[in-house]
């Protein structure tokens, strides 16, 4: 979350139990930049499971030149406009990633990994050289949560994206988001999120929901 006060801009890492609590006045101008598993550990050697209750200020973690770097680029963005603002960002947050070492970056890319391969755990140790033991627990120290998680939060995301936006088969849309048939889909999609495929996808299409 970036707070683009003209005397003092600031930038800091909050995590989604902490923004889903924490009030912010709509007239505070806020730029909010979310990351996708792994990046915070990528970019900023940071373990999420040690971070979930602190709000760190982001130039707190940087280090040397690259500090007064985004210092000067949080004062930039100040006089620029929504669009420009986003897009020196994630310039800047791609260099940043680019300068890490292989061993910082390897996870970045877990997620797509994970989807390409349909949760084949041993594939994917393969690819990053490792053993799925050793995987599954720098996986939980580097992004917060084992591979069988996180691969249920990347199959639950496209499924909600999928019931808001088509009007796929459930049984077509299960196969498509890694499920064996529609019974398994249906089973895990209420223990996620709390209610049925059906329920969901009629609230998000209905011209009364407006979230």
């Amino acid at each position: 979350m970036i707070r683009l006060d003209r005397d003092n801009p600031v930038a800091t890492l909050l995590f989604n139990r902490q923004t889903q609590l924490q009030p912010f006045a709509l007239s505070d101008p806020l730029l909010s930049v979310r990351f996708n598993p792994g990046v915070l550990h990528g970019l900023f050697g940071l373990c999420p499971a040690e971070c979930l209750s602190d709000e760190i200020e982001l130039t707190d973690v940087l280090q040397g030149d690259v500090r007064s770097q985004f210092s000067s680029l949080l004062e930039q963005l100040v006089e620029m406009d929504c669009a420009e603002r986003m897009f020196r960002l994630e310039q800047w947050f791609t260099t940043y990633l680019g300068q890490k070492t292989p061993y910082r970056r390897r996870l970045v890319h877990l997620p797509q990994m994970l989807s390409a391969s349909h949760g084949h755990l041993t594939d994917v140790a393969g690819d990053l050289g490792m053993s799925t033991r050793t995987l599954e627990r720098h996986c939980i120290r580097e992004i917060g949560m084992a591979p069988s998680v996180l691969l249920e939060c990347l199959r639950m995301r496209r499924a909600r994206q999928l019931l808001a936006t088509t009007e796929l088969p459930l049984a077509e849309l299960a196969l498509v988001c890694g499920y064996y048939d529609q019974a398994h889909f249906n089973r895990a999609f209420s223990d996620f999120v709390g209610e049925t495929p059906g329920t969901y996808r009629r609230r998000k299409l209905s011209h009364f929901y407006k979230a």
